[in-house]
């Protein structure tokens, strides 16, 4: 493999904060075995077992509704996160030069990529990716706009999926390398350039930067962005909550919750977004304000309501009760790289738990682990990272992690770490042969899962590869 191509990836991560949740360049072979832990019961890891899947029996542990961080500290980080959100609406041009544009922009057509049929995307298909997005153009436009639904952040024009090497364990599904993470509806953009056909927008953001389809973006003016602002923020708080539009809707939430139709539904949304809402007396609804796209492609603001439980004034209370709430919701909920296909990956799951208490983070594991205050693990035995986590880790406040993997650290479970995080599965070595032990998951586990499996054992056990830790937010 050429130096180039080594290094490319690496070059991207760093200039649109590419989410972080996979492993590093694997040396398999294609006839590495991937054994799914669900399909084989002699393979179950014992830490699902082992440890609690309720963060609310954690929390308990932990002070449960005591505060994490004084009131006047999350004041100051909740205006920092809600100066970061709206910042799109602040810039008048680009923040990434026309070179730096363009060298993301060419090095996909120099490198050999997978698509979901597993085999090589053909290069004039890639080289004709690359001329659509007009480089040498860039920036052709310097526009405000919102997000009008959820989509993929790509780092090309397209929802093509490029895989580096499919029959390698973490080189093929999920880890499409053009997936940049997930906007959520409602997120305020920059836009700056324009693919040659007009079907894509790339797009600048508080957590990074990449291409969306045109149409789920709409320009915003002065007037709108105003309006938008004007409301304070409340944040989801139910999974997958549910919105109807209240021009279209007549009965109370209460209502039709049980059984809506498809056509009343404004939006199903994830926890930690954030929308602008109405103060309301009413006990049972709570009227927010979603985005929509006019003929024009300008934004519009539209009445929506939802279930009162479905949603609450942004910053939520940084507490672990708070986060045990949110998070629980989550457990079990599948793996997907960046955010894809309404799944998250261990970057996401950290990024919006913070977020809906006020706290910002970065997009990828590397940055959040260097967000608070870091203390580094580097050098210690895997013992001594234990007691030193222990020792100084504070429960729904700590992160632990490496450049690549990032968890929250929950409390002791019979004297052990035990940690959340949404994990893809954890590496095996197998007669020279590299694997994964699939987890798939939002789940706890140990500091240190998959330690009775030789061939976990024989890869890259979690522990050893700890590096920081990191208490939020810095004091």
């Amino acid at each position: 493999m050429s130096l180039f191509r080594r290094i490319f990836p690496i070059f991207l991560a760093n200039v649109f904060l590419l989410c972080a949740c996979s492993s590093t360049k694997p040396v398999a072979t294609p006839q590495d075995r991937i054994v799914p832990i669900s399909t084989n019961k002699r393979r179950e890891l014992a830490d699902l077992a082992r440890f609690p899947q309720n963060v609310a029996v954690f929390a308990a542990r932990a002070g449960k509704t005591a505060p994490l961080i004084s009131p006047q500290k999350q004041t100051e980080e909740a205006k920092r996160l809600e100066s970061a959100f709206f910042r799109p609406w602040t810039m008048e041009k680009s923040g990434l030069s026309p070179k730096t544009f363009a060298m993301a922009m060419t090095g996909y057509d120099q490198t050999t990529f997978y698509g979901r049929n597993l085999l090589p995307i053909p290069e004039h298909e890639r080289k004709d990716l690359t001329a659509r997005t007009g480089m040498t153009a860039f920036p052709s436009m310097a526009k405000h706009g919102i997000a009008t639904r959820e989509t993929s952040m790509r780092a090309l024009p397209t929802s093509t999926p490029f895989y580096h090497a499919p029959w390698k364990a973490g080189e093929g599904y999920p880890f499409d390398m053009l997936q940049h993470g997930i906007i959520r509806q409602g997120m305020p953009l920059f836009i700056s350039h324009t693919s040659t056909d007009g079907a894509w927008l790339f797009c600048e953001t508080a957590w990074g930067a990449g291409w969306l389809p045109t149409d789920a973006v709409a320009t915003t003016d002065a007037a709108f962005e105003e309006a938008w602002k004007a409301l304070p923020l409340a944040v989801i708080t139910r999974e997958r909550a549910q919105l109807f539009l209240s021009e279209t809707t007549q009965a109370p939430v209460s209502d039709r919750k049980n059984a809506p139709s498809f056509s009343q539904s404004a939006a199903l949304l994830h926890i930690g977004t954030l929308l602008p809402y109405r103060p309301s007396d009413s006990n049972s609804e709570r009227v927010l304000l979603l985005p929509a796209r006019d003929e024009l492609g300008n934004a519009r603001l539209m009445n929506s309501v939802t279930a009162r439980e479905n949603a609450a004034p942004f910053p939520l209370p940084f507490t672990a009760a708070t986060l045990a709430l949110l998070a629980d919701q989550l457990m079990g909920l599948p793996y997907e790289w960046g955010g894809a296909y309404g799944g998250r990956d261990c970057s996401l799951l950290t990024r919006e738990l913070m977020q809906s208490v006020g706290i910002f983070l970065p997009v990828n594991s590397a940055r959040q682990l260097t967000a608070g205050d870091p203390r580094q693990l580097d050098g210690m035995t895997p013992d001594a990272k234990l007691d030193f986590i222990k020792d100084n880790a504070v429960p729904f406040r700590t992160l632990v992690g490496f450049p690549g993997h990032v968890a929250l650290y929950l409390g002791e479970w019979n004297n052990e770490p035990a940690i959340l995080h949404c994990i893809w599965g954890l590496r095996t070595k197998n007669s020279g042969y590299e694997g994964r032990l699939l987890i798939g998951k939002v789940a706890i586990t140990s500091l240190d899962p998959g330690m009775e499996w030789d061939d976990v054992r024989a890869g890259a056990p979690l522990l050893p590869r700890l590096k920081t830790m990191t208490l939020l937010p810095r004091l």
